[in-house]
């Protein structure tokens, strides 16, 4: 917190501030997670890069502060995760759930603050698909170009710009171009104190509502099993006592 530096990037082997618990993430450590963010947060400059996970994506602490807004006036702590060259997340058999789930959990998503107002759709090529989304499920790489100031003198390092590119170069994800100085920017020094207890955690409960309505059919089902069963076991049992006494007479 006490670095001088114009811009810091922190690399995180998973990612921090994504919603989504089928990967492994910080938000299954939600007290070491917030710890991070208040350590990280008054950082100028600050950019979270993180991999691991077999697709792209771009991730804002602000989206799930105000998913109300459908694009941010401003953005927070933001994160690009790359992953990777050599796999993707659509190659194993299960590969056409890797987007449904991100869709699913897309929360801290980032919404397209930039400084030069570019969408999702708008940068590369332009018929890569998942317009609009801020993910990205084939192989990819990413870059950072930072485009310093020409007076020093007022600490103003311009802009900086994170591209996510397909294994074939083209641009697939982009932050756009983030003004981070100090006079006109479109980024936050900080968080708030209470914004930062309500950057949305890996289990965020947006999915609570579908997963009760689940839950109460799973148990009506297996509740009709089980009196179906007894039912069947009942009418068995009449079966044999009336089949019995016939054996007798018959001896």
């Amino acid at each position: 917190s006490n670095s001088d530096a114009q811009v810091h990037v922190i690399v995180s082997s998973v990612q921090v501030l994504t919603t989504n618990p089928v990967v492994e993430s910080w938000g299954h450590f939600p007290e070491e997670r917030d710890r991070l963010l208040r350590l990280l947060n008054k950082l100028p400059g600050l950019l979270l890069i993180s991999g691991d996970v077999h697709h792209a994506d771009v991730l804002d602490a602000l989206a799930g502060i105000y998913p109300q807004q459908r694009q941010q006036r401003i953005h927070g702590i933001i994160e690009v995760t790359s992953s990777g060259l050599t796999h993707s997340c659509v190659g194993p058999f299960y590969g056409a759930l890797c987007a449904p789930i991100l869709r699913a959990f897309a929360t801290n998503r980032f919404r397209g603050v930039t400084l030069d107002n570019r969408q999702r759709g708008e940068v590369g090529d332009s018929s890569i698909a998942n317009h609009g989304e801020y993910f990205y499920t084939g192989r990819n790489y990413g870059t950072i170009d930072i485009a310093w100031a020409e007076d020093e003198s007022t600490r103003n390092i311009g802009t900086v710009k994170v591209n996510v590119h397909s294994d074939t170069r083209h641009i697939v994800l982009s932050t756009g171009a983030i003004y981070i100085g100090k006079r006109g920017t479109t980024a936050r020094n900080h968080l708030k104190n209470d914004e930062l207890s309500r950057v949305r955690g890996c289990v965020d409960g947006h999915l609570r509502p579908v997963s009760e309505k689940m839950l109460l059919v799973i148990v009506i089902l297996c509740f009709s099993w089980i009196v179906r069963r007894r039912n069947d076991r009942s009418s068995d049992r009449s079966t044999i006592s009336v089949l019995v006494p016939n054996k007798e007479k018959r001896a």
